[in-house]
C-alpha cells in the first residue's frame, strides 16, 4: 500500500488482488497503490497517467466493493472488466467492458453516470463526467467557453482605458451643446455649459 508503480516505453505491469481480480498496466502509466477502505468501496489504485484494464471478480454473485481512483474521476466498481485512461491534461476516459461500473468527479459527487458494457464516458478536470456514448463513437475532448462580445472604450497596454477615451466618453460626447470645444473639467470658465430651462406659457 502506498507504492508507487511507472512503467516505461514498451514495458507493462500486471497486479493481482487476494480475491482473483487484477489489473493490466500499459506502458507509460503511473499510479500508486491504496488498497485502503473509502465509504462503502474499497480503493484499489490511484491512477495518475496512462492506461489500465480491470478484470474484477464478484463476491458470491454480488458487486465487489471496489473503485479505482483518478486526478479527476472516482470509478465505483460492479464486477466486471474495464478500462480507465488518464491523459496530461487530467482527463479521465472510462470504458467499460463488462458488467457495470459507475463514474463520477470526486468534487462534485452528486452527479455521476452509469456505464453499461459497450459504454464509455470523459471527466474532465471540475466538470462532472460527459453523458455515456458508445466506445466506437468519438468522444469531444474539447471545451466549449462561449464568448460574448462586448464593447469597451480604447485602452492602453495595460488594459485601462485611456484619459482621452474617458474625456471623450465622459464630457465631450455628453455635452453636444457646449459652446466650447474645451475639457469641460479643465477649463476655468464657471459660466459656460449652465442648463437652460424653459416653461410653456
Amino acid at each position: 500500500m502506498g507504492d508507487e508503480i511507472r512503467t516505461n516505453s514498451g514495458s507493462g505491469a500486471i497486479l493481482s488482488a487476494p480475491d482473483g481480480s487484477y489489473m493490466v498496466v500499459s506502458e507509460n502509466s503511473k499510479l500508486t497503490v491504496d488498497d485502503f477502505w473509502s465509504g462503502n468501496y474499497r480503493s484499489l489504485i490511484n491512477l495518475m497517467m496512462g492506461q489500465v484494464r480491470f478484470y474484477i471478480q464478484r463476491l458470491g454473485g454480488r458487486p465487489n466493493p471496489y473503485s479505482v481512483r483518478t486526478p479527476t474521476a472516482l470509478i465505483a466498481v460492479r464486477g466486471t472488466t474495464f478500462d480507465v485512461f488518464v491523459d496530461d491534461a487530467q482527463f479521465a476516459e472510462v470504458h467499460c467492458l463488462e458488467g457495470r461500473v459507475t463514474v463520477e468527479n470526486p468534487g462534485l459527487s452528486d452527479r455521476e453516470v452509469i456505464l453499461e458494457p459497450g459504454y464509455k464516458t470523459l471527466v474532465r478536470p471540475g466538470e462532472a463526467p460527459m453523458m455515456p456514448i458508445r466506445i466506437e463513437a468519438e468522444l469531444n475532448r474539447n471545451r466549449e467557453v462561449r464568448i460574448r462580445a462586448k464593447n469597451v472604450p480604447d485602452s492602453k497596454s495595460n488594459d485601462v482605458p485611456s484619459i482621452d477615451a474617458l474625456v471623450r466618453d465622459n464630457d465631450r460626447r455628453n455635452r453636444t451643446s457646449d459652446p466650447q470645444n474645451g475639457n469641460s473639467r479643465l477649463n476655468e470658465n464657471t459660466q459656460r455649459a449652465k442648463p437652460t430651462l424653459s416653461f410653456p406659457r
